[in-house]
């Protein structure tokens, strides 16, 4: 059965690819009215207010995810120019900046939580989504590492979109054509989602139109290669290519087109904070706002530093246009160096070094640590340095609980969002819901939910297995867990070796011994007088202790 993208679902891929989206690097912003009104609402091409409102957002999160150099390229976006301040200046002081990246760190540490283990995958999952989990777009990527790059642009940018679409072939031999084709996903990034509409049907909110920008690279010539954008209209019950004109770039035409057999759109959406239809708040944006002010100010501090380490000649006395003063040439072309000798012949003049008084340096230094606490905190504790103060047990237990809840939820909303991706297969496969619904659900590591103060967790689990109110087997499983024992551990091998210990402590058991088994040296008889050895008491080896003796020298006392 054809998908929704036609032949052009094999390069899909592409629109990853959205720099062509992206503005000039020192192109201002305008506002959205004015972007509304130069818009032809009969274009594919046209920007939905979702698309205008949260771009900026987008590019922001892009920017700081690609470090220094994104943050270069983007210009006066992030590092204004200062008024009266020249173009020189201000470039010079852009190759300077460079972008300590919170941010990123972050987000990483919030997307290695809940993929710290592989996800789970319930026992009776069908063939077809068993292949599907080995290679889920077509490119050999497992759903593992393909749910961890959606997962990411989720919790980085705020929301995320994968398409699950099916190839269409054009192969005369049908059979050889359904065995080898599959569905398959890929993730639309969502700066290349510029359209969508729905409606409520049956209750339900359902897509009608969604509209893609695709960037697709055409080879050039012999070894060249352009950039060729196009824009996917897919609908419940078609979908079309549209191309630009070839005298025309302002227009766009249909290039291909064809039924979409499905009978819905298959686009999945992740919100991770969601705020309306296609419009979610990135979780991390007040930290990347800091961030932004943090490269702000180190560029500010840089450039302090460039100026105030060169100390400034000061000549007084002298003046710039006499040749008698000293130099022949005038004041204004003095030769300053280790190898020159100056003699002044004005009492009064002089020459001096003025230095900056440093002031400045010190306040610029104090903001950037400012910054760096203040998104540290914004980090939700990630990367919280330890001399921060010291709070209350209760303020930490609420500031911990808080952190993780935010985190169960966009994890939760994730799962949804696999789950419905598992649902566009089953159907582009023609399972039926029945079907599909008696099917297990995939779910994410759930070992991030444990506290960061593991330390007192374990404490309180020691306590309950002593109490009796804990099963061994229990207690080694939260030590697993929590990255005391490691993932080799097994119990039930454990068990058996210390059954096996217990049987050899048991043979050391005296006959007629009672109670635990001997420690070493412990409920043996006396030693002999005549053996070597003889149990005193005294200071000098304490009490119950033995010291070596000889048979034909006498005993202490």
């Amino acid at each position: 059965m054809p998908g929704p993208s036609g032949a052009v679902s094999q390069t899909v891929g592409a629109i990853d690819d959205t720099s062509a989206l992206r503005p000039p690097p020192m192109q201002p912003m305008s506002t959205p009215y004015q972007q509304v009104k130069e818009q032809d609402s009969d274009s594919p091409a046209y920007e939905c207010a979702f698309h205008r409102d949260q771009k900026a957002r987008w590019w922001m999160v892009e920017s700081l995810l690609g470090g220094t150099e994104a943050m270069r390229m983007a210009g006066e976006r992030y590092l204004p120019r200062y008024e009266k301040e020249t173009h020189q200046s201000w470039l010079h002081r852009l190759q300077r900046a460079t972008l300590l990246n919170f941010f990123r760190k972050t987000v990483m540490g919030y997307v290695g939580k809940p993929f710290g283990s592989p996800l789970k995958i319930p026992d009776d999952f069908p063939q077809h989504l068993r292949d599907f989990a080995q290679d889920c777009d077509g490119a050999g990527s497992p759903l593992d590492l393909f749910a961890l790059s959606a997962f990411t642009g989720g919790v980085s940018k705020g929301i995320c979109h994968v398409l699950v679409d099916f190839p269409t072939g054009e192969q005369d031999d049908t059979a050889l054509e359904d065995a080898t084709r599959k569905p398959y996903a890929v993730v639309i990034a969502p700066e290349a989602l510029i359209g969508a509409r729905s409606e409520t049907i049956g209750g339900k909110e359902v897509l009608t139109q969604v509209r893609i920008m695709q960037i697709e690279v055409v080879p050039d010539g012999e070894f060249g290669e352009i950039l060729k954008p196009s824009i996917r209209v897919i609908y419940r019950d078609r979908w079309e290519i549209w191309t630009k004109m070839p005298k025309r770039k302002d227009k766009w035409e249909i290039a291909r087109s064809g039924p979409n057999t499905l009978g819905e759109i298959p686009l999945v959406t992740f919100y991770a904070d969601k705020e309306g239809f296609m419009r979610s708040r990135p979780p991390l944006l007040d930290l990347a706002h800091v961030n932004v002010a943090h490269f702000q100010s180190a560029s500010d501090q840089r450039n302090i530093l460039s100026v105030t380490r060169f100390p400034i000649l000061v000549a007084t006395g002298i003046n710039p246009k006499s040749s008698t003063d000293a130099n022949p040439r005038g004041a204004s072309n003095l030769e300053i160096g280790p190898n020159s000798l100056w003699t002044l012949r004005n009492e009064k003049a002089n020459l001096k070094f003025v230095e900056h008084s440093g002031n400045a340096i010190s306040a610029g230094r104090q903001d950037l640590e400012d910054l760096k606490a203040e998104m540290a905190i914004l980090g939700l504790q990630l990367l919280m340095p330890a001399n921060s103060g010291n709070p209350t047990a209760t303020a930490k237990a609420l500031d911990g609980m808080e952190a993780i809840s935010e985190l169960q939820s966009i994890v939760m909303n994730f799962e949804i969002f696999l789950n419905q991706i598992l649902r566009l297969v089953d159907k582009w496969s023609d399972v039926s819901d029945e079907e599909a619904q008696k099917t297990g659900k995939v779910k994410c590591d759930e070992d991030y939910i444990i506290s960061l103060n593991i330390v007192n967790n374990m404490t309180t689990l020691l306590a309950m297995r002593s109490s009796g109110d804990l099963s061994r087997r229990a207690l080694l499983d939260a030590a697993k867990r929590r990255g005391y024992l490691p993932e080799t551990f097994d119990i039930d091998d454990d068990a058996t070796e210390r059954e096996a210990e217990q049987k050899l402590s048991g043979a050391l058991m005296l006959p007629g011994q009672k109670g635990k088994p001997p420690k070493l040296g412990e409920g043996l008889p006396p030693p002999n007088p005549r053996s070597g050895t003889k149990q005193i008491s005294g200071k000098s080896g304490g009490p119950g202790s033995t010291i070596p003796t000889s048979p034909d020298r006498p005993t202490p006392a």
